[in-house]
């Protein structure tokens, strides 16, 4: 069952169950007397952590939890379980049709009409859908409400160059449908950006600093009802660069871009660890979309430890897996050694005035793209991740992989007889 309920792996929620019970009592109308509210608190925002419903967002795990709590005064962990159950299948059989709509700037001709990686599809020709205007109407009317909000790159424009691209999902809430959406087309953003990118991607913004992709998702997000009404008077506002937007893709640009992100998308849906990769793109999108370039830098950091393994993550194991498919490995061990005590400088909260941030986006970026491009592709058909994270180990001294591969003959001998 695809929204089956489970506690998360190294969670033992029996101590907090127990202390729940103590921190509040449950009355015969389903309310409340808060014993210890600030434990109460505790307890549930503890026990949405625990919690794990694959394919749901976080605010309908929460949901699940507020409903559950309410069923008995004390809990088993078997019974807070099974009142978990039965609160999520009536939360999904309450769920509505929503659709999110985003405004997303340098993707017209690069994606068209409806494309899907995760749980939901993605639609990029909505302006030639039978709810377009209404959606429109709805938005303009939203933007209206909010005057101080500045309307620049929210609606699509006479270049082209903003689109409105819509998601449907089923949600309990809009804001829950806001979170699924978001990863869906995060996801699809990230290959597109990654499809338009380089590890020789470079720039100096001079002046306003602009993030790495130039495939952006527009401030003014909103979640409508199937009819494309206004669903919620709200809308998400997402990170934009208004002071320096990105220039529109010409067309021999977005032609190129399409070209490639048509090969990594039907690339993708081959390789055998595919949820992992689609995790990583979504990494992708949010790290190099940003404007702020410090956090573009410890996003990108992070995805290299996740692309190599949590376990490989030290700076001594991770930056030989990083440079293994560059030529210049002694030049880029060394950056990678630079990135790696900059990136600790910054989470201790060293004083750094070298003020070229800009510069660790684009080095880290530089350091991803290559291990992501061979990740997606999979030229060796590996059959796992971890597979090609033991072929990023191997080094680049060939006498020694030599060695290793006569080795590893003899064993088979051996332990074939």
């Amino acid at each position: 069952m695809k929204n089956s309920v489970k506690i998360r792996r190294n969670f033992s929620i029996q101590p907090v169950l127990d202390h729940l019970s103590k921190a509040r009592k449950l009355n015969p109308d389903g309310s409340y007397t808060l014993n210890d509210f600030n434990g109460f608190y505790e307890c549930e925002s503890y026990l949405t952590t625990a919690l794990e419903i694959p394919g749901r967002s976080m605010p309908f795990v929460k949901a699940v939890v507020v409903k559950a709590i309410a069923e008995h005064q004390d809990f088993t962990e078997d019974s807070f379980l099974r009142a978990s159950k039965k609160a999520a299948l009536e939360l999904l059989g309450r769920q509505k049709r929503f659709r999110v709509v985003f405004p997303i700037i340098n993707v017209t001709g690069v994606i068209s009409g409806r494309r899907r990686l995760r749980d939901f599809s993605v639609d990029f020709d909505l302006q030639n859908r039978s709810v377009y205007q209404k959606v429109l109407n709805g938005r303009l009317e939203l933007a209206e409400k909010h005057k101080d909000f500045k309307r620049e790159k929210i609606f699509p424009n006479s270049t082209g160059a903003v689109t409105l691209a819509q998601v449907l999902v089923d949600a309990i809430h809009p804001t829950e449908a806001y979170y699924l959406a978001e990863s869906e087309i995060l996801t699809i953003l990230g290959l597109a950006s990654f499809s338009g990118l380089s590890h020789q991607t470079w720039r100096m913004s001079g002046g306003w600093v602009r993030p790495v992709s130039p495939i952006l998702l527009c401030p003014m997000v909103t979640v409508h009802h199937e009819t494309g009404a206004i669903a919620v008077d709200q809308f998400w506002y997402e990170e934009f660069p208004s002071e320096n937007p990105p220039a529109p893709l010409d067309k021999e640009r977005a032609r190129v871009v399409k070209r490639n992100f048509d090969f990594l998308y039907s690339s993708v849906s081959q390789v055998p660890w595919r949820r992992e990769i689609l995790d990583y793109l979504e990494q992708y999108q949010r790290a190099f979309s940003q404007v702020n370039m410090e956090r573009t830098f410890l996003d990108g950091w992070k995805l290299l430890e996740q692309i190599v393994g949590n376990s490989n993550s030290s700076a001594d194991k991770m930056i030989p897996m990083a440079i293994s498919h560059w030529r210049e490995r002694s030049f880029l061990g060394q950056v990678g050694r630079h990135l790696s005590v900059r990136r600790n400088h910054i989470a201790h909260r060293k004083r750094i005035d070298a003020s070229d941030e800009e510069t660790l986006a684009h080095q880290v970026h530089a350091l991803v793209y290559p291990l992501l491009l061979t990740c997606m592709k999979n030229p060796f058909s590996f059959d796992s991740i971890e597979e090609f994270r033991m072929f990023c180990q191997t080094g680049s001294d060939t006498d020694a992989i030599r060695r290793r591969i006569r080795v590893y003959e003899s064993a088979l001998r051996f332990r074939d007889n």
